[in-house]
């Protein structure tokens, strides 16, 4: 039913730029269609490279280009203004596949709180095909006890360009520039 999404935990909520609702649940994405009271949903399709690679969806975020960012215990995925999911490759580069929340900043740079600290990212998109792929990742522990620290989907870019991220024990504020 186009009018529902299957009835799971909502674990993600987001409004784009173009001021739509994105809803991440257990099972799967939903794009709420304001126009005509519908959802588009997007799924995990174990035969079809272009769908979600996991159906718990665990972070949502859009960069300055309007891509959807969407994070899930199996890595990345990035979805474009017409609505085509890409798989981001290159997961291995990451400490963690297990994307719990998702910042960018004014760069363009991804900063993906995992299960293993927090993880600063570059992408690229290749230009002979429709992958994306990790360019560079760096991982950044704060000491010997954060270093596995799971990161929540609680996170937040200040207006002073520093973050804050939600992990086990607090909140860690973290200066990208120090």
């Amino acid at each position: 039913d186009e009018n529902k999404i299957p009835n799971a935990n909502i674990t993600a909520l987001f409004e784009d730029s173009q001021h739509r609702i994105w809803v991440g649940t257990e099972l799967g994405l939903h794009l709420l269609q304001s126009d005509k009271n519908s959802f588009q949903s997007f799924y995990f399709d174990g035969e079809n490279q272009h769908s979600l690679n996991d159906n718990s969806i665990l972070s949502i975020a859009e960069d300055q280009e309007q891509h959807i960012w969407v994070g899930t215990p199996q890595g990345l995925n990035r979805i474009d203004a017409k609505l085509n999911v890409t798989r981001v490759v290159g997961d291995n580069k990451l400490e963690s596949e297990l994307i719990n929340t998702i910042q960018i900043d004014d760069n363009g740079i991804l900063w993906l709180g995992t299960s293993k600290g927090i993880s600063r990212v570059e992408v690229v998109q290749k230009q002979a095909s429709s992958t994306v792929e990790i360019l560079q990742s760096i991982n950044y522990s704060f000491d010997e006890q954060l270093t596995n620290t799971t990161f929540y989907q609680s996170s937040h870019l200040q207006s002073n360009g520093k973050f804050v991220f939600q992990s086990a024990a607090s909140p860690i504020f973290f200066d990208p520039d120090s």
